[in-house]
C-alpha cells in the first residue's frame, strides 16, 4: 500500500479532512460549472461568461494571497492559568 493510502487508513481525523476538502472542492467545481451555464443562458454572451469566470478566478487569487499572511500570523499568548502559577 502506498504511503497516502496508509497515512489515510491509520489517522481517522485525516482521513475526515480530506474528504471535506475532497468535497468542497467538487462542491465548488458543481457550482462554478452551474453559474457557468447560466450566465450562458441568461446573457448569451461569451464575454459575460469570461467576465463570471474572471471574477470566480479573482476571488481564489485573494484567497491565495491572504492565506500565507493568515498563517503566518503569531499564535496568541497563553490564556491566564488558575491556581498555581508557573
Amino acid at each position: 500500500m502506498s504511503g497516502a493510502l496508509a497515512l489515510l487508513r491509520r489517522r481517522p481525523r485525516f482521513r475526515a479532512l480530506w474528504a471535506a476538502v475532497a468535497l468542497s472542492y467538487t462542491g465548488f467545481g458543481a457550482a462554478t460549472t452551474a453559474l457557468t451555464l447560466y450566465v450562458q443562458q441568461t446573457r448569451g454572451t461569451g464575454a459575460a461568461v469570461a467576465a463570471f469566470l474572471i471574477a470566480a478566478a479573482g476571488g481564489l487569487i485573494v484567497t491565495l494571497a491572504v492565506a500565507p499572511t493568515m498563517l503566518r500570523a503569531p499564535a496568541p499568548a497563553r490564556p491566564p492559568t488558575r491556581g498555581r502559577h508557573e
